[in-house]
């Protein structure tokens, strides 16, 4: 099966971190806001990071696949942006419980290093193997291998703590990995922070090689 065939099967699409997604379930019940823990309640506003805009995406997605999904796309967008022109604005109030995804890395993509205010589960399904970087505090770092080879140290399932900064790729000559993620609360744009090459290089000196091959500076 390749690539193309994956993203049609599964109707992924580009992600702003990289790689290819569609969200699979989002629960309908929210968490009240005086309920959630106080590193959910202290975010300004949405991401003014460029890795939002589509300058990444066409950068970071082959151009053939990225205009294929741009076209299957485009209908629900206009929907979209039509119904957010018509609905009022509403004051953010809780979180909803949990949301999944699915999630595609390919060789011309890869997760760039990011941190999220809530934890995230991993969970590996098809393909081959995927090289995570997580970075702690006091520069303390660990890389996780996500597949099958479970005889040989790779995990199909790896949960990354919040605020631990995070970034995965393919193992060199893979040709794509389907993965899933899951978070609780549920994952909302505004909660991502990427990280700088530079800064993130200083700090962990020892994963410097694999920093710059997992941020886009």
């Amino acid at each position: 099966m390749t690539v193309e065939e994956i993203i049609k099967m599964f109707d992924l699409k580009p992600h702003p971190e990289g790689g290819f997604y569609r969200e699979t379930y989002k629960c309908e019940d929210f968490v009240p806001t005086e309920q959630l823990p106080s590193r959910y309640t202290l975010v300004t506003g949405p991401p003014t990071d460029k890795n939002f805009t589509r300058e990444t995406l066409e950068w970071q997605v082959p151009p053939e696949m990225d205009k294929r999904a741009q076209e299957q796309a485009a209908p629900s967008a206009r929907q979209s942006a039509a119904a957010v022109e018509e609905a009022p604005v509403k004051p953010e109030i809780g979180r909803i419980w949990s949301t999944c995804i699915y999630y595609l890395l390919t060789p011309d993509t890869f997760s760039a290093m990011h941190k999220l205010k809530g934890d995230e589960i991993y969970h590996f399904y098809l393909g081959d193997a995927v090289e995570m970087l997580n970075l702690y505090p006091n520069g303390r770092s660990k890389i996780v291998k996500l597949g099958h080879d479970i005889a040989n140290g790779a995990t199909v399932q790896h949960l990354v703590p919040h605020g631990i900064w995070q970034g995965s790729r393919l193992v060199d000559g893979g040709k794509f990995a389907l993965m899933g993620t899951t978070m609780a609360p549920g994952f909302i744009a505004k909660d991502c922070e990427f990280g700088s090459r530079k800064k993130l290089s200083q700090e962990w000196t020892d994963c410097a090689d694999l920093i710059a091959k997992l941020t886009r500076e």
